[in-house]
């Protein structure tokens, strides 16, 4: 009686560890092909994040570009200038621009130009986005530095 109850044990134990071997080799495989994915979309998606201002309309653009150039030249177009440049992806800045529509900063007709405040700029820092001159490690400069060019 005691074998009897081991055999079964053991056909039981044999039966539960072959019904979870597939599923876990394709999960493995499926796991695999996911990372795969995304490393090819990651290293597509490098470029760079920045922030730009304009002190005629006192906006802040926020934004992604993979090509230097090119993020030179559209924002020398509309009449803004480059304060900060960072690597980054697409998917930090949609993540920024969502958090921010979260808390309540509305996009100004354009996606990523926003009314240039000290609260959007604090919460901007708190998102670690680069900001270069309007960074806050010197409050009593930024503010300043504010009050002359951006604030009016």
């Amino acid at each position: 009686m005691n074998n009897s109850n081991q055999d079964n044990f053991s056909d039981i134990l044999a039966s539960f560890e072959s019904s979870l071997l597939k599923p876990s080799i394709e999960v493995s495989t499926s796991l695999h092909n996911y990372q795969k994915q995304v490393m090819k979309t990651q290293s597509l998606d490098d470029g760079y994040i920045f922030t730009a201002y304009s002190k005629l309309l006192n906006q802040i653009c926020i934004g992604y570009e993979q090509d230097l150039e090119c993020l030179r030249n559209k924002c020398s177009a509309i009449g803004f200038e480059i304060i900060a440049i960072q690597p980054g992806r697409s998917s930090r800045m949609k993540m920024t621009v969502e958090t921010l529509s979260e808390i309540g900063f509305q996009m100004t007709n354009t996606y990523g130009l926003y009314r240039c405040t000290n609260t959007l700029i604090n919460y901007l820092v708190t998102l670690l986005w680069p900001l270069g001159k309007l960074d806050n490690k010197n409050i009593s400069k930024r503010k300043k530095y504010l009050r002359k060019y951006i604030i009016p």
